[in-house]
């Protein structure tokens, strides 16, 4: 992936590190109209390293028709605020006053603010630049508000302790942190206010293309209950903070991969998985 970076794109970079998340990221523009001259503080990329996770990830950022907005650079914020506040004067529990007026001493604290890194974006009509902040915060998981951010992962391949005997999954079994909090009434209808999904693939045997025919099907492994599902209006009682679901995993082969991916509109909060494992006796 690095490789295929253009070189252009890459004596441009902006580079920033969040100490608070631990991350470090690197915005960059891979676009084959990109001649780092014209317009050259102008961002689609950005590849972020997080040292917590040991990973690296990358954020897409799109293009909407007309005219786009664009990122042009980090505008870290800070990880603590200076608060003001004034402190009355007392003496022995009573107020001191001076004419009839209470009497404070004013006193600065320091608060920790919320760490994260925002961005400085800029926007063209051809004859004015606007130039405004913006921050991966959207509710409904797009772009400017228009364009749905898809995300994915994909694991590493899973060998299970010997890289020559098949392997098939009984159950995969995932965990996801409950998004739902509201149930509201819209036309009749009782619909969550946040509602998730997670659609996972199983990638058999090394392969990373459907032309080896060891793709498995997708599936929605996010299903809620229908046993703990509320049925009026208002807080959504779940009774569960975590939505845990067990689903026949199909195929075989020496390696596993899996893919999960979120679907447009919805939440996915992934909080883990467990796998039942069995392996053929011969090689």
């Amino acid at each position: 992936m690095y490789d295929n970076i253009p070189s252009i794109a890459k004596e441009n970079v902006k580079v920033h590190f969040d100490a608070a998340a631990r991350q470090l990221s690197w915005l960059y523009n891979d676009l084959d109209s990109y001649d780092g001259i014209n317009y050259k503080n102008r961002y689609n990329k950005e590849l972020r390293f997080d040292s917590v996770l040991q990973a690296f990830y990358v954020f897409e950022i799109s293009q909407t028709t007309g005219n786009t907005p664009w990122v042009a650079g980090f505008m870290p914020t800070q990880v603590f605020n200076k608060l003001t506040y004034n402190e009355a004067v007392l003496v022995n529990g009573v107020q001191v006053q001076a004419n009839a007026v209470n009497v404070s001493i004013g006193s600065e604290a320091r608060s920790r603010g919320v760490s994260q890194t925002k961005y400085l974006v800029w926007q063209y009509d051809g004859s004015t630049y606007d130039i405004s902040f913006s921050a991966y915060v959207d509710a409904g998981f797009e772009d400017w508000g228009s364009i749905d951010a898809e995300a994915y992962l994909i694991t590493g391949y899973e060998l299970f302790q010997d890289s020559q005997r098949k392997k098939g999954i009984n159950y995969l079994t995932m965990h996801f942190q409950r998004t739902e909090q509201e149930l509201l009434d819209v036309g009749g209808t009782l619909t969550p206010d946040n509602p998730s999904q997670c659609w996972v693939q199983a990638q058999w045997e090394f392969a990373d293309s459907e032309a080896a025919m060891k793709y498995g099907t997708e599936f929605q492994a996010y299903r809620l209950k229908s046993l703990h599902y509320p049925t009026t209006a208002g807080a959504f009682d779940y009774g569960l903070s975590v939505v845990t679901t067990k689903s026949k995993l199909r195929g075989h082969g020496r390696s596993l991969s899996l893919k999960l991916r979120s679907a447009a509109g919805y939440d996915c909060y992934i909080l883990g998985w467990g796998m039942d494992v069995d392996g053929q006796t011969k090689v």
